[in-house]
């Protein structure tokens, strides 16, 4: 049974595993629950987010898969609940995770930030171990492959980390979700195309275009 991307043996848990077999058995739980998973389809479905929402003895916890149909890297960010003006749609104050092939499968998966202090954010995001940062490295698992035409990352975090400088918690509404992929492998600037937005709610699936974006 196919619940998730994880289930196809490129998740944290390998394939065919007793781990396996229990996160088949949560995922189930967790669609009676109405927690998903839950899958949308952006940059005009040439990449996907699909993820699900289970919990944990921290809270709830995101387990989101994202696939390009490109080979190289690619970075998903979100910005904090209620964001208005330049930067609900901007690269300020953004919380990514990102997704870098250059050096095969699996990918280097890292928990950035936008930095903020150059450029309102137009910069690359820097790792929210940075000192320019002061964050903490919150993503707990992840796992990614590539095949001869698509770019697939999974990756688990909490929706709240407590790390107020290098994350932005998910909270019960529609945020403003960002998503990218580059033109090669190494992790590097997007291009004007290569990128999209949406309007998502993490925890019940509703989701809508961002308009103005």
């Amino acid at each position: 049974m196919h619940i998730l991307a994880w289930d196809n043996g490129i998740g944290p848990f390998g394939s065919g595993s007793l781990l396996e077999i229990n996160y088949v058995l949560l995922a189930i739980l967790a669609v009676a629950n109405g927690q998903g998973p839950f899958t949308v389809p952006v940059l005009n479905g040439s990449m996907t987010i699909t993820w699900m929402m289970t919990t944990g003895t921290n809270g709830p916890i995101l387990q989101a898969t994202v696939k390009s149909n490109s080979v190289a890297w690619i970075g998903i960010g979100w910005h904090m609940a209620g964001a208005s003006g330049p930067e609900n749609v901007d690269m300020y104050d953004v919380d990514f995770a990102i997704a870098d092939f250059s050096g095969g499968s699996p990918p280097r998966v890292t928990d950035r930030k936008s930095n903020n202090n150059v450029n309102n954010g137009y910069s690359p995001p820097l790792l929210d171990t940075d000192p320019a940062i002061g964050g903490t490295n919150d993503i707990t698992a992840s796992s990614g492959v590539q095949d001869a035409t698509t770019s697939t990352f999974s990756f688990t975090k909490l929706y709240n980390t407590g790390d107020a400088r290098g994350d932005q918690s998910l909270q019960n509404g529609l945020q403003h979700v960002i998503i990218a992929h580059g033109n090669s492998n190494t992790f590097s600037y997007h291009g004007n195309v290569n990128r999209g937005h949406w309007m998502i709610n993490f925890y019940t699936g509703a989701n809508a275009p961002c308009m103005g974006c």
